[in-house]
């Protein structure tokens, strides 16, 4: 009898310390392995109940599909052999036609589907990525037409605005590698160094230039004096009532440690059980199996600013229609509470112009609680990390901190 199912080979570490995976043909006491081409993923980041990724509907939609396939060989051959069902598997590969796809029109297409599911905020990048091109190029091109010159345009008028444009850059290698995975694009005609492309511009050397942008500005972590300051101001300043909601919920985020701001608009009343939020952060879909748990204080700004409607906070209520009606939403709402900010900040009195942002309260809310001696693990499930070494990274911004505070007192 012969089986057929995809696993990931986790005996065979690759370079970049993922793991390859593998399609699985048994029959009597054989066992074979065929690793599939452009296909690899880390342990943390796969299903080992379901075999599947964690975190990537398309991917899987794909590695359904050629298990189909596989199947549909195996039951077509009068006599089984092996060899021969590799042989037209292979062939299966090689004789998929070519697909074209226009850049500006795939990126739409990325866009709509993780719309369609939910993940608002990779469809967001993709569709902040689709107005900047059309602002770089008069017309759309095929994802083969794309290549360094049209990279090097990009990168010009990013220096034009005097920008990094890290996330443009990142979600442009994520559609990339989309492309070569569908087979919409061979690795060989990318412009970007990628896990499938060996060969190309390294966005990592974008990531360390510097910007001058007003941006440097914004208040990435603070003291613990500074953050008492914002709290303080909270609760005693006499402000306007949008003002005032607006630094509540800066405050609400931090006390959930830092969460994004969408889910916070998503958030229901059914989800918090016993003082524990149930939920997945939309960025990455980690969550605690146990919730997140809430605060009082924040249990009380959920109380004072609840509207009664689907949701808990005013955010989304009225706007949840239609998955483009809660992306316009979503980013005029921030941009109200960006002015917001900026504006209380200047009463607030911090120096040098500096100014607080949502993602204030995420860099805050860990590095103070690794400055407290918290246990790296207890910080990775509250800030719903899918990585300890993605926590590990906040440990420097501690260490340089306490530093710059040893060398002062020396003095």
């Amino acid at each position: 009898m012969i089986n057929i199912y995809l696993r990931l080979d986790i005996s065979v570490k690759l370079k970049n310390g993922s793991h390859p995976i593998v399609l699985m043909v048994t029959w009597g006491s054989n066992v074979r392995r065929k690793r599939l081409k452009g296909f690899s993923c880390k342990k943390e980041s796969w299903d080992f109940e379901d075999h599947c990724f964690l975190h990537s509907e398309r991917k899987n939609e794909l590695l359904k599909a050629y298990e189909k396939k596989a199947w549909r060989i195996a039951d077509y051959l009068d006599e089984w052999d092996y060899k021969h069902f590799v042989k037209e598997l292979n062939r299966s590969e090689e004789q998929k036609e070519p697909t074209y796809k226009k850049l500006f029109a795939y990126l739409r297409e990325l866009e709509k589907y993780y719309f369609e599911n939910d993940q608002v905020a990779y469809a967001n990048d993709f569709k902040g990525l689709t107005s900047f091109l059309e602002k770089c190029f008069t017309r759309d091109m095929r994802l083969q037409d794309f290549g360094d010159r049209e990279l090097n345009t990009i990168l010009k008028k990013l220096d034009e605005r005097e920008i990094k444009g890290w996330n443009y850059l990142k979600t442009l290698k994520t559609a990339l590698c989309e492309a070569m995975q569908n087979g919409f694009l061979k690795p060989e005609e990318c412009p970007i160094k990628t896990q499938y492309s060996p060969r190309g511009y390294n966005i990592n050397k974008r990531h360390a230039k510097s910007s001058s942008k007003i941006k440097k500005n914004r208040i990435k972590d603070m003291t613990e004096e500074e953050k008492e300051m914002v709290v303080d101001f909270y609760h005693t300043a006499d402000i306007p009532p949008t003002q005032k909601k607006h630094l509540a919920y800066w405050v609400l985020g931090y006390k959930l440690f830092g969460v994004n701001f969408i889910d916070i608009a998503h958030l229901k009343w059914e989800d918090i059980n016993n003082q524990y939020w149930k939920y997945k952060r939309s960025k990455t879909g980690v969550g605690s199996a146990s919730g997140k748990p809430v605060p009082k204080e924040a249990m009380g700004i959920l109380r004072e600013y609840d509207t009664g409607g689907k949701y808990i906070l005013d955010v989304l209520n009225g706007y949840d229609d239609s998955a483009e009606r809660i992306h316009t939403r979503l980013r005029n709402y921030r941009a109200n509470m960006r002015r917001t900010f900026r504006n209380l900040s200047k009463r607030i009195n911090f120096t040098d112009d500096r100014y607080i942002t949502w993602y204030t309260t995420r860099y805050t809310s860990i590095t103070l609680t690794i400055e407290k001696g918290v246990d790296l693990n207890v910080v990775k499930t509250l800030a719903d990390h899918s990585s300890i070494k993605t926590t590990s990274k906040y440990v420097g911004i501690v260490r340089d901190r306490d530093r710059l505070k040893e060398a002062m007192d020396l003095l």
